[in-house]
């Protein structure tokens, strides 16, 4: 699988973080997501969190040096079947 994420530079030190529409194909309906604490320290290929999809599940790794500031809250293990490619995992605030 190509890079699954999408990232979105919300502020210079916020960067929002999620699954992208190839990936979303991919793994097919989404069922469960297990995802790193805020205050985790991420560095770059670093496990961010567990998907699991219809067709399988994925180990996903942060794009990006930071700390997670935000999970969203929506993902309480859970994932909407119907979610969009706009939901967010997580927010970091990256390394300077």
């Amino acid at each position: 699988m190509e890079q699954p994420w999408w990232i979105d530079h919300q502020a210079r030190d916020l960067v929002a973080v999620g699954l992208n529409e190839p990936a979303r194909r991919e793994l097919g309906k989404l069922l469960f997501v297990d995802v790193a604490l805020v205050g985790t320290r991420l560095k770059t290929n670093d496990s961010l969190a567990t998907i699991e999809g219809q067709k399988m599940i994925i180990d996903f790794k942060s794009p990006l040096d930071g700390v997670i500031v935000a999970v969203n809250p929506e993902l309480e293990g859970w994932v909407a079947a119907d979610s969009d490619n706009s939901q967010w995992l997580i927010k970091v605030q990256p390394f300077s």
